[in-house]
């Protein structure tokens, strides 16, 4: 059993002093992860990310990793992966422009 602790997760102070503040996203939604805390006789405490709905059988995509294991390349590919998605749309709504012209 665990319980939503309710805040966004979001990548911890590195050794520098600086921050992300890019949140973890599960892989199919692409939304905002929370940050939860384990609650079994296994892992007790033990963070862990999930998506916002993880309660939710039917909205759940049951995305989860531990908060200790995501690395700093993990951090990266999320911001790209989001800064592609921007740029497609970008990209989207000048050729709707280039068509109207």
């Amino acid at each position: 059993m665990s319980r939503r602790v309710g805040k966004i997760a979001t990548k911890a102070s590195s050794s520098s002093g600086s921050s992300s503040t890019k949140p973890i996203r599960c892989n199919f939604h692409r939304a905002p992860c929370v940050v939860n805390t384990s609650r079994t006789d296994d892992n007790p405490g033990r963070l862990f990310y999930s998506w916002s709905y993880w309660k939710d059988e039917e909205k759940s995509c049951r995305f989860f990793c531990w908060v200790d294991a995501v690395t700093e390349s993990d951090f990266r590919l999320g911001g790209l992966m989001e800064e592609n998605e921007q740029l497609k749309s970008t990209l989207e709504a000048l050729e709707g422009r280039l068509r109207r012209a």
